[in-house]
């Protein structure tokens, strides 16, 4: 009986043991828990949560990365910034002097900036950006400044640019990161050794940590301008654009911009939607050397015959503008006299002309056969070309799409081998339709008053270049050599926990960031 009794009471010790372990480790469990929740939504409250997509180096100058590029204009200042108005809006630049023949900038620096290890910053840091870039061709910034013929430094906050020839719009490049010259050596290095302090910028943020998978900013309190609002920025660094967005329908992220007009789904409670001009232009390219294409009934009908409003409102849902030339209309160098026109008369009278020129016969129902060109993994090009067909068939010309994979669609415009091709032109980032200009010289060639209004352009002043490029863009919006169509909208989406205003544009996404505050 004792025995009995003996194993009874050690088994009753036994659940008691049992429970008081299993209930210490519950309460001790549901304390990390609070505790982690607690803490993550403290840390939340302060920092705003953003991604970029990998990246091999964070040399702003090097970097070809679209998300670390925005990522870096919170840490590296320009001489200027400009908006999608080709607005210019001074930043280390206190001031800018430009000669009458737009071959030499004068520049003053402001007397308050600084980099971030509080170096002060002089005109040799700009000049040795200048030649930094220069001579790495490869760099996206390279085009800003390869006009450039020497830089002076003419005083302790002074320089003078000298450009090869003559540019119009020579302020509106001076867009480009300046970096310091006394730690250049520590900026061209793989994200795996980097360290936070081989990172000197003299921007509204300054990177305090970096990892692998994340780095953290911190803000600026020696910012010359409006200091951020928001103390700490933690970006995640992931493997794509996609982990970007699931990240941020997951709301571990805050903000992420979107080039596609998917972006109209995220127009509810917990988001809110802004859209900014892209710089996307997308037209309908014609084959210069092509015989057809370069009769003048065929391209008064493919002037008349696109219903680009239709296009931009059923294929972009209304992302983005009209427009027959890569030059936003918002701004004063835009010619506003110009009209983009729809007549499907018209275009049935052109090309009832061309088959009476050719001598087809009037009871046919083709009277002109074209090769549309499409890449198949644009899915609104594919979506254009489908409806060009259906609304050029009612005008008796027959379009046959050729759908093909980017590469070989690439390899086709190369060799010339097309009569028609919808394409999308990266417009620079400054106010200029020089090179689309270029883009079909034979056609250019044979026209006297398109070649005149270009010549007399290229020989402007400063009294007079604006009149004159609103007279060469009329001459090309009038003397086709390419159809184009509209210029995309791109939407930032941002988490409605984050108040204030950002006035994203293609320049920079985070623009107005200072604005910020969290909830």
């Amino acid at each position: 009986m004792k025995n009995i009794n003996k194993f009874i009471i050690s088994k009753i010790k036994l659940w008691i043991f049992i429970f008081i372990f299993v209930f210490s480790f519950t309460f001790d469990s549901i304390n990390t828990y609070a505790l982690t929740e607690f803490t993550k939504k403290e840390i939340d409250k302060y920092d705003l949560n953003i991604t970029i997509s990998n990246f091999s180096t964070m040399n702003p100058i090097l970097n070809k990365e679209e998300s670390v590029d925005y990522f870096l204009k919170l840490v590296y200042d320009s001489l200027f910034e400009i908006d999608d108005d080709y607005n210019l809006e001074y930043k280390l630049a206190s001031d800018i002097n430009i000669s009458n023949d737009f071959k030499q900038l004068d520049i003053s620096l402001r007397s308050d900036i600084r980099w971030h290890d509080g170096t002060p910053i002089n005109p040799d840091d700009v000049k040795f950006s200048i030649e930094y870039i220069k001579n790495n061709y490869q760099s996206s910034y390279y085009p800003l400044v390869s006009n450039i013929d020497k830089v002076l430094v003419t005083g302790n906050k002074n320089l003078s640019i000298y450009l090869k020839s003559k540019d119009p719009f020579c302020d509106k490049k001076m867009i480009f990161p300046i970096i310091p010259m006394h730690s250049y050596s520590n900026l061209n290095v793989k994200k795996s050794k980097l360290k936070a302090s081989n990172i000197v910028g003299s921007g509204i943020y300054k990177i305090y940590n970096i990892n692998n998978k994340e780095i953290d900013l911190i803000s600026n309190e020696d910012y010359y301008l409006k200091k951020a609002n928001i103390k700490n920025i933690k970006c995640k660094i992931v493997p794509s654009f996609d982990t970007r967005i699931h990240m941020l329908e997951s709301r571990e992220s805050d903000i992420t911009n979107i080039n596609t007009i998917d972006a109209r789904k995220y127009s509810n409670k917990d988001f809110n939607v802004i859209d900014y001009s892209s710089r996307e232009f997308v037209f309908l390219r014609l084959n210069d050397e092509d015989e057809k294409l370069q009769n003048e009934n065929i391209n008064k009908f493919l002037i008349n015959a696109i219903d680009k409003d239709a296009i931009l409102k059923e294929i972009y849902v209304d992302k983005g503008e009209v427009n027959s030339l890569p030059l936003h209309k918002k701004t004063k160098y835009y010619n506003h006299d110009l009209i983009e026109v729809y007549n499907k008369d018209d275009a049935y009278s052109y090309i009832q002309k061309y088959a009476q020129e050719k001598e087809i016969k009037e009871d046919l129902n083709t009277y002109l056969s074209l090769n549309l060109l499409v890449s198949k993994e644009d899915e609104n090009k594919i979506s254009i070309a489908y409806k060009l067909k259906k609304d050029f068939m009612d005008l008796k010309v027959n379009l046959n799409i050729i759908e093909l994979n980017n590469e070989d669609f690439l390899k086709k415009i190369e060799k010339k081998d097309y009569e028609l091709a919808l394409m999308t032109w990266k417009m620079p980032v400054y106010p200029q339709i020089k090179n689309y200009y270029y883009l079909q010289n034979n056609f250019n060639r044979k026209n006297n008053n398109l070649n005149l209004a270009f010549n007399n352009f290229i020989n402007s002043n400063k009294d007079s270049y604006l009149n004159d490029y609103k007279i060469l863009q009329k001459n090309i919006f009038e003397n086709l050599f390419n159809v184009g169509l509209l210029i995309k909208s791109n939407s930032l989406i941002i988490d409605k926990n984050i108040k204030g205003n950002l006035s994203p544009n293609s320049f920079n996404i985070y623009n107005g960031i200072e604005n910020l505050d969290l909830k």
